[in-house]
């Protein structure tokens, strides 16, 4: 083989290495496949009556080990870690969101409508039409803050009505929050807006002040989730499209502003409201052009951010624990659970 022959094979062997080495580099860095972070994921099993069905909302409680699922049938579980179900109940359309009341007694599952049943007898205590989530309790169990048709009202868990006042941010509203220390509400909607009101006084309601502020952001932004810092003298925002935000709640100023690395956020919960650590579930282009599923924890104040590729091809519900030191993913058959590293608590 002529020399300079050799020379421009031994140069094409030498840049395939390299590009061999980078792509190695980028799978491990976003743990595809069963890449260095695929080992950290506990798997638990569904209930064996609902095995096949899709999970698409969550709620795991670490306290008693249990984990509150809606299924796309439109089935509720409430389920041990050994995978028994202690209980099984069903709406007729897919259950989009569940929560449990702060004494534990009540659950609240979404599915166009918001039935709240007795955790103990699995009984419906009540049916709230045209609800479909996320639903807030007050500190005391007595008020639901809750979405129907976009629009944010008040229902009165004890007397089991709405209350007259309505809250309207434009476009539908798709995310809210509370805080019980300043007594206000916060809204997000499908076109950016962020809208803020009086509505609490000593953990009671008390009816609606005139609105206090609104921010905006880009029209096409859809907000998938917020959080009140503990003094609620900030808001966190986190957007499908503009990544994760932090607002004041005395003029709705923007503090802090920066992106992860997912492309698109699809669903998201809240670690640390403090520091705007968080958890993320959407979707990344990888080496090959394509879009995968990822979780991705995200730290708003340091900017940290850590992908953790699931071990499933897509990302149906997503929720942590309540002292959020877990995040738990559903997919069709299993839950996956992990460990939330130090940085990300």
């Amino acid at each position: 083989m002529p020399d300079l022959l050799k020379g421009s094979f031994r140069k094409v062997v030498l840049v395939a290495l390299l590009l061999g080495l980078v792509v190695t580099a980028i799978l491990i860095r976003v743990g595809f496949g069963e890449g260095a972070n695929a080992d950290r994921w506990e798997t638990l099993r569904i209930p064996a009556q609902l095995d096949g069905d899709y999970i698409t909302a969550l709620r795991y409680d670490a306290a008693i080990g249990e984990v509150l699922t809606g299924f796309e049938s439109g089935h509720v579980a409430s389920t041990a870690r050994d995978g028994r179900a202690t209980f099984i109940h069903g709406h007729n359309r897919r259950v989009n969101y569940v929560s449990v009341s702060p004494d534990g007694d009540l659950v609240a599952s979404s599915a166009g409508e918001t039935v709240l049943w007795n955790r103990r007898t699995g009984e419906t205590e009540a049916t709230l039409e045209k609800v479909n989530g996320p639903v807030i309790w007050s500190e005391a169990g007595d008020v639901l803050f809750v979405l129907q048709r976009g629009i944010v009202k008040i229902y009165d868990v004890e007397r089991r009505h709405f209350h007259s006042a309505e809250m309207r941010c434009e476009g539908a509203a798709t995310a809210i929050a509370l805080n019980q220390e300043k007594g206000i509400l916060a809204a997000g909607s499908s076109m950016g807006r962020i809208c803020l009101w009086k509505v609490l006084e000593s953990g009671r309601f008390r009816g609606l002040d005139l609105m206090l502020k609104t921010a905006k952001s880009d029209r096409r932004n859809h907000i998938q989730a917020m959080a009140f810092s503990d003094h609620g003298d900030e808001l966190l925002v986190i957007t499908e499209l503009e990544g994760v935000k932090r607002f004041s709640t005395s003029d709705l100023s923007l503090i802090q502003s920066k992106s992860p690395q997912l492309t698109r956020v699809m669903n998201a919960r809240v670690l640390n409201r403090n520091t705007g650590a968080v958890a993320l579930a959407g979707q990344l282009k990888t080496w090959d052009g394509d879009e995968d599923h990822f979780v991705e924890l995200f730290n708003l104040k340091t900017g940290q951010s850590e992908i953790l590729k699931a071990k499933t091809s897509t990302l149906n519900a997503l929720a942590v624990t309540d002292d959020n030191r877990q995040i738990v993913i559903g997919n069709v058959v299993k839950y996956l659970v992990m460990d939330v590293p130090p940085a990300f608590r």
